[in-house]
């Protein structure tokens, strides 16, 4: 579940590094303040109806994919939609990110356990919560750095990260061992 891992790193990272990502953009501390929320509440939206939709149809696997694939999508336009400086754009931008990435949250844990068992849930939770923390220090270290020099190098580094958590989902096995 590296996938998991590096998708749930990504939207933190983001949001641990959001003022460097954004202010040489957008020199207004209160509209970043703004997109975090948007981001947060769209993430929050998605991910209780990816819950929903989890337990109703158990397509894990389809999940996953589809949340990384679209999370590589988003995080690719930010690179050329973010430096164009418009507010509304980059709003909406970010409220897809929220929209694409949300569903990890979810989809990780449960297709987690449902992979491991009968393994404790409580362990593969910590596993995969340890994994998603060290690849989120090692990012957000990493976005931090790159806005120093252009914050387009970090947002190019995001949409990179996508695109091997996308690689990473070609090789998951669906073999659910809870029914």
């Amino acid at each position: 579940m590296m996938a998991y891992s590096i998708i749930y790193s990504v939207i933190n990272s983001m949001m641990d590094s959001i003022s460097p990502l954004f202010y040489g953009y957008y020199n207004d501390e209160s509209f970043i303040s703004l997109i975090a929320i948007i981001q947060i509440l769209t993430s929050l939206v998605t991910e209780i109806a990816a819950g929903f939709w989890l337990d109703k149809t158990k397509r894990y696997l389809c999940t996953l994919r589809t949340t990384v694939i679209a999370s590589t999508i988003v995080t690719t336009a930010l690179i050329f939609i973010v430096p164009i400086g418009n507010y509304l754009f980059c709003a909406v931008a970010i409220s897809f990110c929220g929209f694409a990435i949300g569903p990890i949250m979810p989809v990780g844990y449960d297709f987690g356990v449902q992979l491991t068992h009968p393994i404790q849930p409580v362990l593969v939770n910590g596993m995969l919560q340890m994994a998603e923390q060290i690849s989120e220090f090692v990012l957000s270290t990493a976005l931090v750095a790159l806005c120093s020099i252009d914050a387009s190098y970090a947002l190019m580094t995001l949409a990179g990260v996508c695109i091997i958590a996308s690689i990473f989902t070609l090789f998951v096995r669906e073999d659910l061992r809870i029914h």
